[in-house]
């Protein structure tokens, strides 16, 4: 039997009640993003500063994974408006952010070349750093999740609540509040 989330949240201290309704608010804008990219969710929890959102192991276009993977971080900037110290830093959706814009150069491709552009060959001109293609996706991970604020607000707050609970309530959550 799961312990009672009022008993739960009564024995956190403020800085730990203050952790775990970050790592809410991040899941919750993984689990935002991945409603906006039609992408099925299956698990959702939040515990003292970590967290997850899964979903089924589906193959996933690389550019839609990696702003699933920024979408926490932009939940967590308030989609933008404070901008994180990406380089002071690290962790596991951030690394493995970075990771892709490395390994799969595609994703690096100035967004507004003409299709003619781009060719088989390489050419260094047409790409962005990691960097700068980091900031690109990561604003537009903000700027897909901004318009559902309220979503990822009330997601986050039940996912607080809830702690750990959460995952009983995927049904709920993916039918009752992620509704277009």
């Amino acid at each position: 039997m799961l312990p009672d989330p009022k008993e739960m949240m009564a024995g956190l201290t403020d800085e730990e009640r203050n952790l775990l309704r970050i790592a809410a608010k991040h899941e919750a804008g993984h689990a935002v993003m991945r409603w906006i990219m039609e992408l099925p969710l299956t698990e959702l929890t939040a515990n003292v500063g970590t967290g997850m959102c899964a979903g089924t192991k589906a193959k996933v276009q690389v550019k839609n994974y990696l702003l699933v993977t920024l979408a926490g971080l932009a939940a967590e900037s308030k989609y933008g408006f404070y901008q994180p110290d990406f380089s002071s830093r690290d962790g596991g959706d951030l690394d493995r952010a970075r990771l892709m814009l490395v390994q799969i150069p595609w994703l690096r491709i100035w967004p507004d070349l003409p299709a003619n552009a781009v060719t088989d060959i390489a050419v260094p001109e047409h790409y962005q750093s990691t960097n700068d293609a980091f900031q690109r996706y990561f604003k537009e991970a903000c700027d897909n999740l901004a318009p559902h604020e309220d979503l990822v607000d009330e997601i986050a707050t039940r996912l607080a609540e809830q702690g750990e609970r959460m995952t009983i309530l995927t049904k709920e959550v993916g039918h009752d509040v992620l509704r277009k």
